[in-house]
């Protein structure tokens, strides 16, 4: 009977630890150079927002062992398709399993349409309780799971200096 109380206590442990951890968000660094540059390449491969729907592209940032993240971008066309038009905003899906450890999604938004993100951005933030980064030309903006929505950077976050992006890791 003890080593069944045993395991009933360390399960319920694990339980309250594993809720602990999952309640707690993890802060993407928005402003070093490896985030500025996943965002870059998003942006530039949606034709800096300029081109269709299709254009579209998106990453989800996943923590790893080692207590940092890493990201998993979408495929271009087989795991993203035009969902709706909500509020004159289109939307786009994944249509696989969510992968595990994700900490946040960031997508870009077409110049056509609010940088801020969507109402629908924010449900995905409320329902994965991870942050949503939106990417556009007026700057980098986040939903987080409460709802509240922050601009992480202004129009500024894509430049270059000297042929690199203008982040932390690179300043002199």
């Amino acid at each position: 009977m003890k080593r069944c109380g045993f395991f009933v206590a360390y399960l319920l442990a694990q339980s309250i630890l594993c809720a602990a951890q999952s309640s707690s968000l993890v802060q993407v660094p928005v402003t070093d150079c490896k985030t500025l540059n996943q965002f870059f390449d998003l942006w530039r491969d949606s034709y800096y927002g300029k081109a269709s729907l299709s254009y579209e592209r998106a990453t989800w940032i996943q923590f790893n062992e080692t207590g940092g993240y890493e990201f998993l971008r979408w495929d271009k066309s087989s795991e993203m398709k035009e969902i709706s038009w909500n509020e004159h905003v289109p939307s786009i899906t994944w249509e696989k399993k969510v992968p595990t450890n994700v900490i946040a999604l960031a997508h870009t938004h077409p110049v056509n349409v609010p940088p801020k993100p969507s109402p629908r951005d924010i449900e995905v933030a409320k329902k994965l309780n991870i942050y949503v980064y939106t990417i556009s030309n007026d700057g980098i903006w986040k939903a987080a799971p409460d709802g509240t929505i922050t601009r992480e950077a202004d129009y500024r976050w894509q430049y270059k200096q000297h042929g690199q992006l203008v982040c932390k890791d690179n300043a002199k």
